[in-house]
Parts: structure tokens; C-alpha cells; sequence
């Protein structure tokens, strides 16, 4: 299997966007390309990407950033991907949301443990303790004096914070209080003495809860821009796939000193190919100017395009868009 992110449950994902590489992507670069598209600068960045090769290997990753034609991922690969391999862009929803929070942007794993300093999950954790003696030499139990004093934390959450082991979890199944954590899934060798770990409940409370919802609510609308300067033909100024969107509001502007500039809207059905205006061709803006196009129904893809007025024209686009309704 080529390296990649672990992947995320499949109920968890919202498919944005799909199609075919065009070209092959290199061992130890970061870029996967798709000639075919005319995407926004950037406007795939935080989702995931998987890629199926005709091997039936499966490639995933987070995406950082793209131009209008080449997705840029965080990993570079560890070995090639064939051209024509398949891809599909997905927006991982509240996964995405719980990354967020607990795993600053990206998943838990030993090179990115759970940060447990953080404040936004401050309240997941029941306590921070030290071992005072070695553990068993396979790794199934930590030693702590400490937790004979302490509440039963069986059925909880134990992470290692420091050692060798540092950000491997299990899940603890049996009693505490006698001083012995033994866990379901045994840790990769010995915890010695002095080892930090951190015991983490199961079941986040109401502060928790609420970081989560806060993220959630942060995704419930997003922003594109694009800026340049016209030419002569009709020519695409900014692509949105909408399938997951509803209500999108496009501001058009004339940054130009001098000229004039002509814009139109094409708009493609969710499961359509022929592009059909929103309006009449060759809307004119005064340079200065500016003109605003609100959309309330579903469509799957809108493109604006601009061209020359009285000559080439400088123009900025800016656009907001509400995410649909579940179920919608």
C-alpha cells in the first residue's frame, strides 16, 4: 500500500470532487496533477485526497494547498503514482472538525501525540501521572503507587506522553486502584520507571463538547477569491464545485484605473454537462465598479468567466457560500 494518512471512517466523508491523473506523480514529490481541471487557488486545502491505482493500491493524504491544475499533499510519496490512476477529493466533515481540535489540524499518531497542555481538551483528561516502577515486559501494564489513592479508571483511556512509546494509546480494562493499569492492547515493550502518561476519559464532557461544536460551526460556510487581469476572450476567473454548497453570493469588481470589464456566469447541473448563463453574455463594469450575483437554487458547478471591456482590465473576485443543508 503507498504510504499516506490513516484513513478516515467512509461514513465520515463528503465526496467534492473526482476524476483521472494526467500525469504520473514521481517518488519523493508532493504534487498530484490533473490537466483536465481549473480549480481555485488553494480552495481544496484541509481535505483529503484519495488516490486508486490501477494496481488497486490506495494512496491518502491531507491536502495543503493546490494551483487550478495540481493538488499539493503533505507527505511527499514514497514511491510513483501512474498516470491515469483515479482520485477523489473528499471533505471529512467532522472528522475534519475533531482534527481540529485535538490533533491541531492533522491525526493522532506517534509523531503528532495528543497535545495534552492544550486547553481545548483540557477537559478530556482525568489525570497526568508518572509510573513509579517498571511495568511488565510486554508491555500490557503500567506501575503507578499513585493511583491507589485515585478514582477506578477502568474502561478510560491511558496515553504515553513521554519514552520511548510516547503517543501510543490503549484502551485500560480492568481495576486501578490497586496501583497496576493493565490495558486491552499491550504498548509497543516495556513502560519503565518515570515514564509520563496520561489518563484521558472516554466520554469528552460539556467543555469538550463544545470546542467540537465550536469547529463544526466554523465550517458551516466558505470563501473563494481569485484575482487577474483580463484578455481578450472569454476566459474562466473562478471555478466552484457547489454539490455541497446552497446559498453562494459572487461579488464581480473592476480594480482597473481605466477599462472596462465584461463578465458572464455559467452554470452546470449537479449531474449535467451542458453549461447554461445565469444572465444574458457581456455584463459590463465601469473600472472602479463592481457587480453582485446571488444564487439561491442547487446547481453542481459554477464557473465566472471575464474578458476585455474597452481593454485588458484588472479584476477581483470575491465569493461566499453557505454549506447545504444535511440531507439536502
Amino acid at each position: 500500500m503507498v504510504q499516506g494518512i490513516s484513513p478516515i471512517p467512509i461514513e465520515q466523508i463528503r465526496v467534492i470532487d473526482s476524476g483521472v491523473l494526467t500525469i504520473a506523480a514521481s517518488a519523493r514529490q508532493n504534487l498530484l496533477g490533473d490537466n483536465t481541471k481549473r480549480w481555485a487557488a488553494n480552495i481544496h486545502q484541509g481535505r483529503i485526497v484519495i488516490v486508486r491505482l490501477p494496481t488497486g493500491e490506495i494512496y491518502t493524504d491531507r491536502i495543503v494547498g493546490n494551483t487550478e491544475t495540481s493538488l499539493v499533499v503533505a507527505n511527499n510519496l514514497n514511491q510513483a503514482i501512474q498516470k491515469g490512476s483515479s482520485y477523489e477529493i473528499d471533505d471529512a466533515g467532522i472528522a475534519g472538525a475533531l482534527r481540529e481540535v485535538l490533533g491541531q489540524g492533522a491525526n493522532i499518531s506517534p509523531t503528532n501525540p495528543l497535545e495534552t497542555h492544550d486547553p481545548k481538551v483540557g477537559s478530556l483528561i482525568s489525570q497526568e501521572l508518572a509510573a513509579t516502577a517498571d511495568g511488565a515486559l510486554d508491555g500490557s501494564t503500567i506501575a503507578c503507587d499513585d493511583l491507589i489513592l485515585l478514582p477506578d479508571y477502568d474502561g478510560q483511556m491511558v496515553i504515553i506522553t513521554s519514552g520511548d512509546y510516547a503517543g501510543q494509546s490503549s484502551e485500560i480494562n480492568g481495576p486501578t486502584t490497586g496501583g497496576i493499569i493493565t490495558v486491552t492492547d499491550a504498548f509497543g515493550g516495556q513502560i519503565p520507571e518515570d515514564t509520563e502518561f496520561t489518563i484521558v476519559a472516554m466520554r469528552p464532557d460539556s467543555a469538550a463538547v463544545a470546542s467540537i461544536v465550536t469547529a463544526l460551526a466554523a465550517q458551516r460556510y466558505v470563501e473563494y477569491t481569485a484575482d487577474g487581469t483580463s484578455v481578450a476572450a472569454y476566459a474562466d476567473a473562478l471555478d466552484i464545485d457547489t454539490r455541497t454548497l446552497g446559498r453562494l453570493t459572487i461579488k464581480v469588481c473592476n480594480d482597473d484605473a481605466g477599462q472596462s470589464l465584461e463578465y458572464r456566469v455559467l452554470l452546470r447541473p449537479e449531474n449535467g454537462v451542458a453549461e447554461q448563463l445565469i444572465q444574458p453574455e457581456d455584463i459590463t463594469i465601469a473600472f472602479g465598479d463592481y457587480d453582485i450575483v446571488n444564487i439561491e437554487y442547487k446547481w453542481g458547478q459554477i464557473i465566472i468567466q471575464v474578458r476585455d471591456g474597452d481593454g485588458a482590465a484588472d479584476y477581483r473576485i470575491y465569493a461566499i457560500a453557505s454549506f447545504a443543508p444535511i440531507g439536502v
